[in-house]
């Protein structure tokens, strides 16, 4: 009886989960071809732009024949590996004369000017911290370690020589002690 009650919990659970997912957009060939264009002309304008880190978040088509993409984007960029960005923007390409258009071009275009409002306050480029915040904890970190640590365990010159001096003295004390005994 108690397998079949954990079994029905967890197809419940199962079912509902399911119904929670939203369901992928189909990535059309056309837009899979653009996003690789759109890398192209990433890579040629960000020298620090991480490989396969383009992803097109919406897409629409505009025009008469529907041959202008909008599409709103996310990509990653990375510099001297701990200096991290994402960055969200809008572009524009033309399929039939294989040009990227600039936000002046797109105005003449029906709702190209809509789409490009509708993300505004998302456009963003966003530096992330944890990278950065390593690198200065490692400032305190390190001296901290040095002091308390490590140069305790090094050569001290001034301890050797009070040992030398003692040592002396109790040599002295001893030769001393003989000489009265004698």
């Amino acid at each position: 009886m108690a397998r079949k009650g954990v079994l029905l919990f967890s197809s419940l659970v199962m079912l509902s989960l399911l119904a929670i997912v939203p369901a992928q957009a189909k990535v059309t060939g056309e837009e899979i071809q653009f996003a690789k264009t759109l890398e192209a002309k990433l890579k040629e304008e960000h020298y620090d732009l991480k490989d396969k880190s383009v992803k097109l978040l919406n897409t629409m088509y505009f025009g008469e024949n529907k041959q202008i993409i909008g599409a709103f984007y996310r990509y990653h960029r990375v510099r001297d590996g701990i200096f991290y960005f994402t960055a969200k923007d809008v572009v524009f390409y033309d399929k039939e004369n294989e040009t990227f258009l600039s936000h002046t071009e797109i105005q003449e275009v029906e709702g190209a000017a809509q789409f490009k409002n509708r993300y505004e306050d998302e456009l963003q480029t966003k530096m992330h911290m944890k990278g950065i915040l390593m690198v200065l904890s490692l400032l305190l970190i390190i001296p901290i370690y040095v002091v308390f640590f490590w140069s305790k365990k090094q050569y001290s010159l001034s301890a050797h020589k009070k040992q030398k001096q003692q040592k002396s003295a109790l040599k002295q004390d001893a030769s001393q002690k003989i000489k009265s005994t004698v």
